[in-house]
């Protein structure tokens, strides 16, 4: 895979002088599974804790994504 498909180029890409840094680092890991550039969810969120700093009291980008989806759906 080259250097320009990788799930780390892609996050700090997208990361990039973004503010909030938290909100883009989510919606990356989101784009990031849904072009397949990881085997599983969780390899993208490892990759964000350890690479990027994401906290990792909030299980990385893609868990936190979709728990907040789970939890808007839950409200309705």
């Amino acid at each position: 895979m080259s250097r320009s498909a990788s799930i780390l180029a892609h996050l700090q890409q997208a990361t990039l002088g973004a503010k909030p840094f938290r909100e883009a680092l989510v919606r990356a890991a989101l784009e990031a599974d849904a072009a397949g550039l990881a085997y599983r969810p969780s390899d993208i969120d490892l990759l964000a804790i350890e690479a990027l700093g994401y906290p990792r009291h909030l299980g990385g980008p893609h868990y936190q994504a979709s728990a907040d989806i789970t939890n808007r759906e839950n409200r309705h």
